[in-house]
């Protein structure tokens, strides 16, 4: 299981690196996105030349081509609330709302497709989740802040997203899929905001080349795992995100960890120990 296990660590670092650099940027969101996508792009594009496989009957199937469009729209869209809330939010903020991706990313999965359903996986993955979610529902009081609302519109779109891009793996290579996904998205970008590409500083491309190599390998890496092991035992192994965003957050951005997440981090571990006996 080193696949969705390496997965998480690398998004995790990816997450933090990406909040970093939306709070440190001066460049107007819309900018942000465009130049975002377009180096994730050319990450992509770079590594789908070298070790992607370019032959997918994609684009003769209309099935096929609609589920693209639809994850395409979410990414557009889930990225804009991203960068609206993260722009807000301290680090653990996020990590604590990214929490509610696995619920319904796993009961999305287990709801559209038969072979999601196996009642231990799902209790396993449910578990963790849930333990996190209450943490963060105790911590809260159950009350969002208008930052907060952006990120969990995102974080249900990246869900719904992620169980979409199930069938569509199967007749493509992951990287290849990512490469046309961000192409796309990249392309609509610039046409719609025209950003002056040409007066952004160089410090500003080096960190978004930075954080595309970050989020490319682990978004490829997701769906691998994905169309590898199924989407509910990747949702668990990516449990192990917000560890790594809690120990980003504690040594750079001296967030301090509370004994409810302590307790949280080893119920997910347990979990995840738990799975890799199982399969």
């Amino acid at each position: 299981m080193i696949i969705p296990l390496t997965a998480a660590i690398i998004f995790g670092l990816a997450l933090a690196h990406y909040k970093w650099a939306i709070s440190r940027t001066n460049l107007e969101t819309k900018t942000f996105l465009c130049t975002h996508f377009l180096t994730m792009f050319g990450v992509g594009a770079l590594a789908a030349w070298w070790w992607g496989s370019w032959e997918t009957p994609l684009f003769s199937q209309p099935r096929y081509i609609g589920l693209f469009l639809i994850i395409v729209s979410f990414g557009l869209v889930y990225n804009y609330f991203l960068v609206r809330g993260l722009k807000r939010e301290s680090l653990h903020e996020y990590e604590l709302i990214d929490l509610l991706m696995p619920i319904f990313t796993v009961v999305l999965a287990a709801i559209a497709f038969v072979d999601e359903r196996e009642p231990v996986r799902i209790g396993l993955a449910l578990l963790g989740a849930s333990v996190f979610l209450i943490t963060h529902w105790r911590r809260h009081q159950v009350v969002f802040k208008q930052a907060d609302r952006w990120l969990v519109y995102a974080v249900f779109l990246m869900a719904l997203e992620r169980v979409l891009v199930k069938p569509i793996l199967t007749i493509i290579d992951p990287i290849v899929l990512y490469t046309l996904r961000t192409g796309l998205i990249s392309l609509i970008l610039l046409l719609f905001f025209r950003p002056r590409l040409a007066r952004i500083p160089a410090v500003e491309w080096l960190q978004l080349v930075i954080n595309g190599l970050l989020g490319v390998t682990s978004m490829v890496l997701i769906w691998t795992s994905i169309n590898q092991f199924g989407v509910v035992v990747t949702e668990l192994y990516l449990l192990v995100t917000p560890i790594v965003l809690a120990i980003v957050s504690l040594f750079f951005f001296k967030e301090r960890w509370t004994l409810l997440q302590v307790w949280s981090f080893v119920v997910i571990l347990a979990s995840i120990g738990l799975m890799n006996q199982l399969l």
